[in-house]
This record gives C-alpha cells, sequence and structure tokens, in this order.
C-alpha cells in the first residue's frame, strides 16, 4: 500500500537542498538532495501537504515560487514556530 505524503521537510541553502518527507504513520517516505532548479518541480508535484523549512528571506520565495506553478487556495499555511 503506497502511503501519501503528508509532512515535507525542505533545509534551504545556496545551491543543494535536502527534503525529507514523512507519511501519516511518520515513515519517511522520501529523503534526498535537490538543486536548486529541481526545488520548484518537486514542491509542485507534490499533493497538498504541510511544508516546514526555517524562517528567512528565501522561504516566502520557495513557498510562492511554488504556488505559482498552480493554484494552491490554502495549500501553505505560514505558521511561527
Amino acid at each position: 500500500m503506497k502511503q501519501e505524503i503528508v509532512t515535507v521537510g525542505l533545509d534551504l541553502a545556496k545551491s543543494v537542498f535536502q527534503v525529507h518527507a514523512i507519511g501519516s504513520d511518520g515513515a519517511v517516505l522520501i529523503r534526498r538532495k535537490l538543486r536548486r532548479a529541481e526545488v520548484v518541480g518537486f514542491l509542485s508535484d507534490l499533493p497538498r501537504s504541510l511544508v516546514g523549512m526555517e524562517a528567512c528571506a528565501s522561504a516566502h520565495h520557495w513557498a510562492t515560487a511554488a504556488c505559482g506553478r498552480r493554484d494552491c487556495g490554502n495549500a501553505y499555511d505560514a505558521q511561527k514556530r
């Protein structure tokens, strides 16, 4: 049975990003490196999910870039933690 991704962690960097995605039971479904050019395509291909990234100037850029490729509606809920 294939699980759906529910939470994604994205470590932002200058050129190589780390992504970690988990399913509803907490099992790791994806753990890989992405080049800068691959990030938007990867995020836009995901089902609606919670995406966590560090609070920095580029986080807004990446969320906006991912939403620009599709109608996000309420897909992104910015929360300060």
